[in-house]
């Protein structure tokens, strides 16, 4: 790998996810590709920190990880304070619809749950 190419890499990447957050910021867009597909992420509900995790494939990456490793289809799930749905979306795709439950305390946060599950 070539200088240029290891150092203008990390460049792209900022400049990508700086056109990414410009768009979220402005309300010109607010769904985005994340590790367990694309999300809807408003901006009165997503801290910017959040929107930055999401973004960049580093948010809640232990709590994936016990899901790709522990979770099977025949489990049971309840997830107390689902949030925006981030985990839901790995558990809802592997297990049946009877077979676990996202609830969420804040009105506005589990619309979007339903939204994004």
């Amino acid at each position: 790998m070539s200088f240029l190419t290891r150092h203008a890499g990390g460049t792209v990447r900022k400049g990508a996810f700086y056109a990414k957050k410009l768009a979220w910021m402005a309300g010109l867009r607010s769904r985005f590709s994340t590790p367990v597909g694309p999300l809807e992420m408003p901006r009165d509900l997503i801290s910017p920190a959040v929107f930055y995790h999401l973004t960049n494939d580093d948010y809640e990456v232990p709590e994936l990880g016990l899901l790709e490793r522990h979770l099977s289809p025949d489990d049971r799930v309840v997830e107390l304070g689902a949030g925006l749905g981030f985990l839901a979306n790995v558990y809802g795709r592997r297990c049946a619809p009877q077979r676990h439950l996202a609830i969420e305390a804040n009105p506005a946060m589990s619309e979007l749950v339903r939204t994004n599950t």
